[in-house]
């Protein structure tokens, strides 16, 4: 079940899967290879996270998404990473923060390439390598159900796709905001991570929502 899990719902986060587009589990079973057991349960979990939407006529289809849920979001995760960030400048060692920083030179070496040239690959790759940082400090905060929350409070493919209608200047931005959370967590400063944290998660949330006629148009 858990590669028919993973499978789909990527497919939903990166947009292969479009919000509204129903999901036959005979369909997405011979497309994975797979029997429909692990699909159907794998569409199961993908309800209960709310990624998809099971209703008696239509059956299971990939949730669709308004204006509210974008904000809402986006609003949820400055409360609860910032809080991570601050637990993480409490909790991480010289070897964690060195692993941060490895994970924002990911994130800066992704946001030259966007910047020569800004391809749909080049931006996925944008986007995997911020969730990677972001990932890494959830990891940092030594609170488990922090983490688990943490993963579907940014599972909704508007928040996930942010990325997506960012500029190359925006993504450049966004780096060196990464470069300020690390610091603060380097110098053992709760508030200060906590801060610049709750930031850049507006500063993202305040980008989308200027675009939000395209971002739902494209989800």
């Amino acid at each position: 079940m858990t590669d028919a899990y993973n499978q789909i719902r990527n497919d939903i986060l990166t947009g292969v899967i479009k919000p509204g587009e129903r999901l036959p589990e005979e369909q997405i079973a011979a497309r994975l290879q797979l029997s429909r057991t692990p699909v159907r349960e794998a569409i199961r979990r993908l309800t209960a996270e709310g990624l998809v939407i099971y209703s008696t006529n239509r059956g299971a289809a990939a949730r669709m998404y308004q204006f509210e849920d974008v904000r809402d979001a986006y609003n949820l995760r400055a409360q609860v990473e910032s809080y991570a960030a601050s637990l993480a400048a409490q909790h991480a060692s010289f070897e964690d923060c060195e692993r941060l920083r490895e994970a924002n030179m990911e994130c800066q070496q992704m946001a030259d390439m966007c910047l020569q040239e800004r391809t749909d690959n080049n931006v996925l790759a944008m986007v995997k390598a911020n969730q990677a940082f972001h990932t890494i400090i959830a990891e940092l905060s030594g609170n488990r159900y922090l983490r688990d929350f943490m993963k579907t409070v940014v599972s909704l493919p508007v928040a996930f796709n942010g990325f997506r209608w960012f500029s190359p200047s925006a993504f450049q931005e966004s780096v060196r905001h990464h470069f300020v959370i690390l610091a603060a967590i380097e110098h053992r400063d709760p508030d200060q991570a906590r801060a610049v944290m709750t930031s850049h998660i507006y500063h993202g949330r305040d980008h989308v929502l200027t675009n939000i006629n395209q971002v739902l148009d494209e989800n």
